[in-house]
Protein backbone atom coordinates (compact mmCIF):
# COMPACT_ATOMS: atom_id res chain seq x y z
CA UNK A 1 0.00 0.00 0.00
CA UNK A 2 1.61 3.56 -0.94
CA UNK A 3 1.30 4.98 2.76
CA UNK A 4 3.82 7.94 3.44
CA UNK A 5 5.02 8.32 7.22
CA UNK A 6 3.13 10.81 9.31
CA UNK A 7 3.84 13.83 11.64
CA UNK A 8 4.15 13.22 15.25
CA UNK A 9 2.15 16.01 16.49
CA UNK A 10 -1.26 14.62 14.29
CA UNK A 11 -0.44 11.25 14.34
CA UNK A 12 -3.73 9.53 14.52
CA UNK A 13 -5.82 12.16 12.55
CA UNK A 14 -3.37 11.58 10.02
CA UNK A 15 -3.17 7.78 9.77
CA UNK A 16 -7.24 7.73 9.35
CA UNK A 17 -7.19 10.41 6.59
CA UNK A 18 -4.62 8.24 4.73
CA UNK A 19 -6.43 5.10 4.73
CA UNK A 20 -9.57 6.80 4.02
CA UNK A 21 -7.81 8.30 1.15
CA UNK A 22 -6.61 4.88 0.01
CA UNK A 23 -10.62 4.06 0.02
CA UNK A 24 -11.45 7.02 -1.78
CA UNK A 25 -8.54 6.42 -4.61
CA UNK A 26 -9.79 2.85 -4.94
CA UNK A 27 -6.86 0.95 -3.50
CA UNK A 28 -8.51 -0.44 -0.23
CA UNK A 29 -11.92 -1.75 -1.50
CA UNK A 30 -14.70 -3.29 1.20
CA UNK A 31 -14.10 -6.53 2.32
CA UNK A 32 -10.29 -5.96 2.64
CA UNK A 33 -8.34 -6.91 5.35
CA UNK A 34 -5.88 -4.27 6.42
CA UNK A 35 -2.15 -5.62 7.24
CA UNK A 36 -1.37 -6.41 10.88
CA UNK A 37 -0.57 -3.45 13.79
CA UNK A 38 2.88 -4.41 13.58
CA UNK A 39 2.90 -4.06 9.67
CA UNK A 40 0.94 -1.07 9.09
CA UNK A 41 3.26 0.62 12.31
CA UNK A 42 6.39 -0.01 10.04
CA UNK A 43 4.60 1.62 7.25
CA UNK A 44 3.49 4.51 8.80
CA UNK A 45 6.92 4.72 10.98
CA UNK A 46 4.37 5.15 14.29
CA UNK A 47 3.96 2.87 17.35
CA UNK A 48 1.64 0.30 17.87
CA UNK A 49 -0.15 1.96 20.23
CA UNK A 50 -1.12 5.11 17.56
CA UNK A 51 -1.71 1.96 15.21
CA UNK A 52 -4.51 0.67 17.77
CA UNK A 53 -5.80 4.25 18.24
CA UNK A 54 -6.66 5.13 14.50
CA UNK A 55 -8.75 1.78 14.49
CA UNK A 56 -10.69 2.56 17.04
CA UNK A 57 -11.41 6.21 15.53
CA UNK A 58 -12.00 3.73 12.57
CA UNK A 59 -14.04 1.53 13.53
CA UNK A 60 -16.51 4.62 15.12
CA UNK A 61 -16.85 5.83 12.21
CA UNK A 62 -18.09 2.65 10.32
CA UNK A 63 -14.87 2.43 8.25
CA UNK A 64 -13.16 -0.61 9.87
CA UNK A 65 -14.70 -3.83 10.87
CA UNK A 66 -12.89 -5.81 13.75
CA UNK A 67 -13.23 -9.53 13.42
CA UNK A 68 -11.41 -12.67 14.60
CA UNK A 69 -8.41 -12.95 12.33
CA UNK A 70 -7.78 -9.23 12.33
CA UNK A 71 -9.04 -5.91 10.69
CA UNK A 72 -11.28 -5.03 7.80
CA UNK A 73 -12.47 -2.50 5.71
CA UNK A 74 -16.46 -2.31 6.44
CA UNK A 75 -18.67 -4.09 3.53
CA UNK A 76 -20.73 -0.52 3.89
CA UNK A 77 -18.13 1.51 3.98
CA UNK A 78 -19.11 4.07 1.26
CA UNK A 79 -22.04 4.76 3.10
CA UNK A 80 -19.23 5.73 6.25
CA UNK A 81 -17.27 8.30 3.06
CA UNK A 82 -20.44 9.35 1.19
CA UNK A 83 -20.39 12.78 3.38
CA UNK A 84 -17.26 15.15 4.24
CA UNK A 85 -19.08 16.43 7.03
CA UNK A 86 -19.24 12.88 8.64
CA UNK A 87 -15.57 12.21 8.92
CA UNK A 88 -14.94 15.63 10.16
CA UNK A 89 -17.19 15.76 12.38
CA UNK A 90 -16.90 12.68 13.94
CA UNK A 91 -12.71 12.45 14.33
CA UNK A 92 -13.38 16.22 16.33
CA UNK A 93 -15.16 15.33 20.19
CA UNK A 94 -16.13 18.83 20.41
CA UNK A 95 -17.98 19.31 16.96
CA UNK A 96 -19.42 15.55 18.61
CA UNK A 97 -21.08 17.75 21.76
CA UNK A 98 -22.12 20.78 19.40
CA UNK A 99 -23.84 17.83 16.92
CA UNK A 100 -25.90 17.00 20.15
CA UNK A 101 -26.67 20.23 20.96
CA UNK A 102 -27.92 20.96 17.39
CA UNK A 103 -30.10 18.17 17.74
CA UNK A 104 -31.32 19.50 21.07
CA UNK A 105 -32.91 22.61 19.86
CA UNK A 106 -34.51 20.99 16.20
CA UNK A 107 -36.42 17.90 17.72
CA UNK A 108 -37.52 19.97 20.78
CA UNK A 109 -39.03 22.66 18.31
CA UNK A 110 -40.47 20.09 15.83
CA UNK A 111 -42.13 17.48 18.37
CA UNK A 112 -43.90 21.22 19.38
CA UNK A 113 -44.72 21.49 15.46
CA UNK A 114 -45.08 17.85 14.82
CA UNK A 115 -48.27 18.50 17.92
CA UNK A 116 -49.95 21.18 16.11
CA UNK A 117 -49.61 19.32 12.04
CA UNK A 118 -49.89 15.84 12.79
CA UNK A 119 -52.92 13.96 10.91
CA UNK A 120 -54.67 10.46 11.94
CA UNK A 121 -52.38 8.56 9.07
CA UNK A 122 -49.35 9.34 10.60
CA UNK A 123 -50.03 8.99 14.50
CA UNK A 124 -50.88 5.64 13.11
CA UNK A 125 -47.65 5.11 11.52
CA UNK A 126 -45.80 5.87 15.01
CA UNK A 127 -48.11 3.42 16.46
CA UNK A 128 -46.77 0.82 14.44
CA UNK A 129 -43.06 1.84 14.50
CA UNK A 130 -43.50 1.37 18.35
CA UNK A 131 -44.68 -2.25 18.14
CA UNK A 132 -41.88 -2.87 15.44
CA UNK A 133 -39.58 -1.32 18.04
CA UNK A 134 -40.69 -3.11 20.83
CA UNK A 135 -40.30 -6.51 18.50
CA UNK A 136 -36.97 -5.83 17.86
CA UNK A 137 -35.61 -4.89 20.99
CA UNK A 138 -32.83 -7.63 21.06
CA UNK A 139 -31.68 -6.63 17.78
CA UNK A 140 -29.27 -3.37 18.14
CA UNK A 141 -29.29 -2.26 14.11
CA UNK A 142 -32.52 -3.17 13.44
CA UNK A 143 -33.48 -1.62 17.06
CA UNK A 144 -31.57 1.32 16.15
CA UNK A 145 -33.16 1.98 12.17
CA UNK A 146 -36.44 1.80 14.09
CA UNK A 147 -35.61 4.72 16.83
CA UNK A 148 -34.47 6.63 13.77
CA UNK A 149 -37.78 6.67 12.00
CA UNK A 150 -39.65 7.35 14.96
CA UNK A 151 -37.66 10.76 15.23
CA UNK A 152 -38.29 11.18 11.11
CA UNK A 153 -41.84 10.33 11.42
CA UNK A 154 -42.13 13.11 14.05
CA UNK A 155 -40.33 15.21 11.98
CA UNK A 156 -42.34 14.25 8.97
CA UNK A 157 -45.54 15.44 10.83
CA UNK A 158 -43.80 18.71 11.80
CA UNK A 159 -44.70 19.58 7.88
CA UNK A 160 -41.29 21.32 7.53
CA UNK A 161 -38.84 20.20 4.96
CA UNK A 162 -35.84 22.86 5.82
CA UNK A 163 -36.21 21.03 9.99
CA UNK A 164 -36.54 17.66 8.10
CA UNK A 165 -33.65 17.84 6.25
CA UNK A 166 -31.37 19.45 9.44
CA UNK A 167 -32.06 16.50 11.43
CA UNK A 168 -31.95 13.60 8.94
CA UNK A 169 -28.28 15.11 7.85
CA UNK A 170 -27.35 15.62 12.31
CA UNK A 171 -28.98 11.60 12.49
CA UNK A 172 -26.56 10.85 9.74
CA UNK A 173 -23.22 12.17 11.29
CA UNK A 174 -24.47 10.25 14.53
CA UNK A 175 -25.52 6.72 13.11
CA UNK A 176 -22.13 5.01 14.17
CA UNK A 177 -22.37 5.85 17.38
CA UNK A 178 -26.16 5.44 18.00
CA UNK A 179 -25.62 1.85 16.83
CA UNK A 180 -23.23 1.34 19.68
CA UNK A 181 -24.77 3.18 21.99
CA UNK A 182 -28.35 0.93 21.24
CA UNK A 183 -26.57 -2.14 21.36
CA UNK A 184 -26.73 -1.84 25.51
CA UNK A 185 -29.90 -3.56 26.51
CA UNK A 186 -30.30 -0.43 29.18
CA UNK A 187 -30.08 1.49 26.13
CA UNK A 188 -32.86 0.23 24.19
CA UNK A 189 -35.00 -0.27 26.83
CA UNK A 190 -34.94 3.47 28.01
CA UNK A 191 -34.64 4.29 24.23
CA UNK A 192 -38.26 2.39 24.20
CA UNK A 193 -39.64 3.80 27.27
CA UNK A 194 -39.26 7.71 26.24
CA UNK A 195 -40.44 6.83 23.22
CA UNK A 196 -43.75 5.56 24.07
CA UNK A 197 -44.14 8.26 26.66
CA UNK A 198 -43.14 11.05 23.42
CA UNK A 199 -46.04 8.92 21.54
CA UNK A 200 -48.59 9.51 23.98
CA UNK A 201 -48.20 13.18 24.96
CA UNK A 202 -48.29 13.63 20.85
CA UNK A 203 -51.26 11.59 20.99
CA UNK A 204 -53.12 13.99 23.88
CA UNK A 205 -51.44 17.17 22.08
CA UNK A 206 -49.62 18.12 25.46
CA UNK A 207 -46.99 20.02 23.94
CA UNK A 208 -45.18 20.44 27.69
CA UNK A 209 -45.66 17.11 28.54
CA UNK A 210 -44.23 16.26 24.65
CA UNK A 211 -41.06 18.43 24.47
CA UNK A 212 -39.86 17.48 28.75
CA UNK A 213 -39.83 13.36 27.19
CA UNK A 214 -38.11 14.52 24.13
CA UNK A 215 -35.36 16.76 26.27
CA UNK A 216 -35.43 14.21 29.48
CA UNK A 217 -34.71 11.98 25.95
CA UNK A 218 -31.88 13.52 24.19
CA UNK A 219 -29.97 14.68 27.29
CA UNK A 220 -29.77 11.01 28.32
CA UNK A 221 -28.13 10.02 25.42
CA UNK A 222 -26.33 12.75 24.81
CA UNK A 223 -25.05 12.04 27.96
CA UNK A 224 -24.13 8.52 27.76
CA UNK A 225 -22.83 8.94 23.63
CA UNK A 226 -20.59 11.14 24.82
CA UNK A 227 -19.26 9.03 27.11
CA UNK A 228 -19.02 6.35 24.69
CA UNK A 229 -17.38 8.45 22.48
CA UNK A 230 -14.77 9.75 24.97
CA UNK A 231 -13.78 6.32 25.43
CA UNK A 232 -13.42 5.53 21.82
CA UNK A 233 -11.33 8.45 20.54
CA UNK A 234 -10.08 10.16 23.74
Amino acid sequence: MPIQPVEKKTVVDSIVEQIRKLIIDGELKAGDKLDSERMLAEKFHVGRPSIRESLKVLTSLGIVEKQNDGNYISTNVLESLHDPLLFHFLLNKENFKDLFEARKILELEIVKLAINNINSEQLVQMKKNLIRTKKNISKPRTFTECDVEFHILIAEAADNYVLLTFLDTIRNLLKQSTIKLLSNDKMTRIALEYHQKIYNAITEKDKEAATKYMYEHLEFARIEMIKLNDQTIK
